[in-house]
């Protein structure tokens, strides 16, 4: 097997799709690919990787819908700055066998539609930002959060009565 466990092209102009033998890095706890020019959509192996703890593809060019998460070692999910679609309501919820310990997920300036995902049974959560989006609804799980340290919503599509400053249309 790899023993790699830290893959950091960060800010390489790296072109082209996230390449599918990324997967057989089962060791692989962070991977950063963030700033570069990377299209095509996120491989559905990349967030069923066993000891992935980190994922970052901010400031790409990522398109599609993002796959399921289903392991328990993902932390960090950072996709901000991309074109990614589709709906995050039910993308997160916890399966049978599966208790989600994210930590930050920034997901803002994508093309997401529906209501903002029910994150309550998060506890761990500490950052969660999903502004400029198409995200509407009502964000019902920030009470209780004694972790949550940066919320960032639309504040104009998104109710929120949990919210308590919505200056520049979003929550910090």
């Amino acid at each position: 097997g790899n023993n790699l466990q830290q893959l950091n092209l960060a800010q390489n102009l790296l072109q082209g799709d996230v390449p599918e033998c990324l997967c057989d890095l089962e060791n692989l706890e962070t991977f950063n690919a963030a700033g570069n020019a990377l299209g095509g959509t996120i491989p559905n192996c990349v967030v069923e990787a066993a000891n992935l703890a980190t994922l970052d593809l901010a400031n790409n060019q990522m398109t599609g819908t993002i796959p399921p998460f289903a392991v328990t070692s993902l932390k960090n999910i950072n996709i901000s700055n991309n074109q990614l679609t589709g709906k995050l309501d039910g993308l997160f919820v916890a399966a049978s066998n599966f208790e989600p310990v994210f930590v930050e997920l920034h997901l803002d300036n994508n093309q997401f539609i529906g209501t903002v995902p029910d994150l309550s049974e998060v506890l761990s959560l500490t950052h969660f930002t999903v502004t400029e989006n198409q995200l509407t609804g009502e964000l019902t799980f920030c009470r209780g959060f004694s972790a949550l340290e940066q919320l960032e919503v639309d504040c104009l599509e998104v109710d929120c009565a949990c919210c308590t400053n919505c200056d520049d249309n979003y929550v910090v």
